[in-house]
């Protein structure tokens, strides 16, 4: 984020602001002269909760089975397939 010559990352604003994830938009209401903050999740906004994670590795969920659960269109492969 940018005002002025000031620059910020998302993870400086969250920390800043004090809000609970980096996923977040920021409006101006012209009108009211209001601010407002508004976020989505808790964490990096990537899509994977690390509680989430590690309560389905404890259930006996496999690395990918988790992804597949987070990232429902993603495909896994080894490196080597990839270079090919």
């Amino acid at each position: 984020m940018q005002l002025g010559k000031n620059v910020w990352s998302g993870r400086e604003i969250r920390t800043l602001l004090q809000i609970p994830s980096t996923d977040f938009k920021i409006s101006y209401d012209a009108t009211t002269k209001n601010v407002q903050v508004s976020t989505k999740g808790y964490g990096h906004g990537v899509g994977m909760s690390q509680y989430g994670a590690e309560a389905m590795a404890s259930d006996g969920k496999t690395a990918a089975e988790i992804l597949h659960y987070y990232y429902q269109d993603i495909e896994i492969k080894t490196i080597d397939a990839c270079l090919k």
